[in-house]
C-alpha cells in the first residue's frame, strides 16, 4: 500500500505557543510518556522543545539507524528522548518495533536488541535494559504506511501545531531585529497562509544582500499579476496612484481600468492583524526553527 501523508484524526490541534509549551513542559516533567508533534516547517516546533527540554535530554535528528537509536536510548535512559525529523525510523519495521517498546504505557519499559551487533559489546552496551524515558517525535507530516505505525500512534498524544500568521508574527517579535522586514511582513499578514519564521530570516538576508526582498516575501504567497500588483502597491518610490497605474501599464499587465479592478479587490481584503506590532526583544540565532 502506498504511503500516505496526512494528519491523524486523533490529533489535537493547538494554535498558540502557550499551549504548545504547556504540552512540552508536561512531557519534560514525565507526565506524557509519548508525544508526536506535527506541524508545518518553520513555525518553531523544534525551537520550543529545545528551550524547554534543555541539554539534559537526548536529541536525535537527521539520519539515524535503528541500532543507533537503541544505543542512544541506553545512554540516555530515564531521560527525555526527542526524535526530530527522522523519517526513516518510523518507516522501518525494526524501528517501529523499537519505538513501540519505548512507548509502552508502563512506567518502566524493557528494551532489547536480540540480533548480533558487535558494536554493542565494543561500547559496553547490554542487549537488554530498562528505562523510563519519555519519547517525543517531531515531524512536519506523519507517514502512515502500515498497521504497526497506526498502533504506535495510538499509544501517544498526537499534537498538530498550527499557529496563525498573526501568532507567528507576535512570537518572532521577541527575538527578531530587522525592523523594516518585520513591519513589511506584518502589513501583509492578511495575504499569508502557510507562514513561518523563515520568511523573516530569509527576507532579512536578502535585504542585507541588496536583493529584491519584498518580492521574495510576497512571492511566498502570491503569483502572476496578483504578485506584480502587490509589488507596485508597496513600492516606496511610487508616491501617487497615477505613478502606480503608469508602471502597471508599462509592465504590460493591463490598462488603467484593469489596475483599478485589482485595486478594488485588494481593498476588499480583510486588514492585516498585528501589522503595527513592534519588536520587543533582541535578536537571537534561529538555527533551528522547524
Amino acid at each position: 500500500m502506498p504511503t500516505r501523508h496526512r494528519y491523524p484524526k486523533s490529533s489535537l490541534r493547538i494554535g498558540s505557543f502557550k499551549s504548545l509549551e504547556d504540552h512540552i513542559a508536561a512531557f519534560a516533567a514525565g507526565h506524557l510518556n509519548f508525544v508526536v508533534l506535527l506541524g508545518p516547517p518553520g513555525v518553531g516546533k523544534s525551537r520550543a522543545v529545545r528551550e524547554i527540554i534543555g541539554p539534559g535530554g537526548c536529541w536525535i535528528d537527521g539520519t539515524a539507524s535503528t541500532l543507533g537509536l537503541y544505543m542512544e536510548a541506553y545512554c540516555y535512559r530515564d531521560r527525555p528522548i526527542v526524535l526530530d525529523d527522522v523519517d526513516g525510523l518510523y518507516s522501518d519495521k525494526r524501528s517501529v518495533r523499537l519505538l513501540k517498546c519505548l512507548c509502552q504505557s508502563e512506567p518502566v519499559r524493557s528494551v532489547s536488541w536480540l540480533t548480533n551487533a558487535p558494536v554493542l559489546a565494543q561500547n559496553d552496551i547490554p542487549t537488554k535494559f530498562q528505562t523510563s524515558s519519555p519519547l517525543l517525535v517531531i515531524a512536519n507530516r506523519w507517514k502512515i504506511g502500515n498497521e504497526d505505525v497506526e498502533a504506535l500512534m495510538d499509544r501517544g498524544h498526537i499534537l498538530r501545531f498550527a499557529p496563525s500568521p498573526s501568532v507567528v508574527h507576535e512570537r518572532i517579535a521577541g527575538w527578531f531585529d530587522d525592523e523594516e522586514v518585520f513591519r513589511f511582513v506584518g502589513s501583509h499578514l492578511h495575504l499569508m497562509s502557510d507562514h513561518s519564521f523563515r520568511t523573516y530570516v530569509l527576507a532579512s538576508e536578502q535585504r542585507a544582500a541588496g536583493l529584491d526582498w519584498r518580492r521574495f516575501v510576497l512571492s511566498r504567497t502570491l503569483t502572476g499579476t496578483a504578485l506584480e500588483v502587490a509589488l507596485i502597491r508597496c513600492d516606496p518610490q511610487l508616491k501617487t496612484e497615477a505613478e502606480r497605474v503608469q508602471l502597471f501599464k508599462e509592465k504590460g499587465l493591463g490598462c488603467r481600468s484593469t489596475w483599478f479592478n485589482y485595486k478594488r479587490k485588494w481593498d476588499q481584503l480583510p486588514p492585516a492583524q498585528n501589522g503595527d506590532l513592534v519588536l520587543t526583544g533582541p535578536s537571537t540565532s534561529e538555527s533551528d526553527s522547524r
